[in-house]
Parts: C-alpha cells; sequence; structure tokens
C-alpha cells in the first residue's frame, strides 16, 4: 500500500499534511471500532477484503445528502444538522452483495456524496464507508479485521489522522457528486431498488 495518499474522484481536500494509510481501534461498551485511511486506488481492493469477512446473511447499507428541497423543509435555520436518507437492501449472501457491488462500484468509490457499507444482520459486524471515504469498521471480534488490514499492509497507527483533522476555514473540505459514463448516484438508487433497495430513514448527518 502507498503512503502517497490519494483522495477520491469527489473529494476535495486542500490539506492533506500528515494523512497516510493506516487504522487505528477504539474500545466500546459491547463492541469495538477500526478506523480506516484508505487512498483512492486501494479503496476498492481493501473494501473487497474486509467484506469477506462480514457474518452473513447481512445487508447492503447506502446512505446519501436529503434532497435540497426536503432540508429547506426540516431545517428552520443555518446551524440546525442537515439530514441524510437511508437505505436497505437485506439478507445478502457475499456473492450477491459482489454482484451489485461490482457493477455499481466505481460511482460508489469515487462519488463524494454516498456512503455505502456491507454489514451482519448478526451482532456488530459492518465495514461501512463514510464521508471522504473514511472506512468505520464496527465489530465484536475485531481481530479478524485488523489481521486483515495487517496482511493488506495497512498497519496499526493508535494516532492516526483522518482528513477531518486538517479541516479549516483556509483549508476546507468539500464531497461532490460526479457522473461515470452518464450516470450518477441517483441512477444507480433507482437501479437498485429493482433488486430490493427501500428508504429505510432520513438521520441527521452529524
Amino acid at each position: 500500500m502507498t503512503n502517497n495518499f490519494k483522495p477520491a474522484k469527489g473529494i476535495r481536500v486542500s490539506n492533506l499534511d500528515g494523512i497516510q494509510e493506516g487504522y487505528c481501534v477504539a474500545e466500546q461498551q459491547n463492541y469495538f471500532i477500526i478506523t480506516v485511511n484508505v487512498s483512492a486506488e486501494n479503496i476498492d481492493f481493501v473494501f473487497h477484503s474486509l467484506c469477506k469477512k462480514v457474518r452473513t446473511p447481512a445487508f447492503l447499507i447506502l446512505e446519501h445528502a436529503t434532497h435540497r428541497d426536503i432540508e429547506r423543509e426540516l431545517r428552520k435555520n443555518d446551524t440546525d444538522s442537515l439530514h441524510k436518507d437511508v437505505f436497505y437492501i437485506d439478507g445478502l449472501q457475499y456473492k450477491d452483495f459482489l454482484k451489485l457491488y461490482e457493477k455499481h462500484k466505481e460511482l460508489l468509490i469515487n462519488d463524494g456524496m454516498v456512503q455505502f457499507g456491507f454489514g451482519s444482520h448478526d451482532g456488530y459486524d459492518e465495514v461501512f464507508v463514510r464521508k471522504y471515504k473514511i472506512f468505520t469498521i464496527y465489530a465484536d471480534v475485531p481481530s479478524k479485521y485488523t489481521d486483515e488490514l495487517e496482511q493488506l499492509g495497512i498497519g496499526r497507527d493508535d494516532n492516526l489522522k483522518t482528513v477531518w483533522e486538517n479541516f479549516t476555514d483556509e483549508t476546507p473540505g468539500r464531497c461532490e457528486t460526479i457522473s461515470i459514463d452518464n450516470k450518477n448516484i441517483y441512477d444507480m438508487f433507482e437501479e437498485l431498488k429493482e433488486s430490493g433497495l427501500y428508504f429505510a430513514e432520513r438521520r441527521e448527518d452529524n
């Protein structure tokens, strides 16, 4: 894996000082959270490798920003939280998930506005790619993921720095929607509805 860290196509980050591939682990009451920096050219391979570890049956989760017309109704002032819409496809085996992922992976990996993941219906066991394509793994058996990350050449860094820590008024970040082969994420969501994708809820986007 590379230390020359690159953001995905739909992500604009003006300051990458100190940003490199690595992971850190935080213990919660009943599970662990593993945060992982992955350079853009490695997102596909790393995500693919980690998702093989997820217990099945499992779900595909997709999130994107709530439409601006709805936001105008929800937000009373500029300091109110923005929102995101959450979608699922349930009851997937890994091979079923892989077919869906492979068909849409270029948009999933590169679009700045979509967040995506694969998680088990049993316990804490989910690989999720958040804003700025930062990986967040929720695990009650963290060793299977940390062992895999080490095998992939991504080492543990208890002082891991993400792009969020570099954002200031002078060095902002921005997530953008892009098109690939004349298709954007909204087209992708419509296609996935034919495979069982459904709207689950609208959350505050913290």
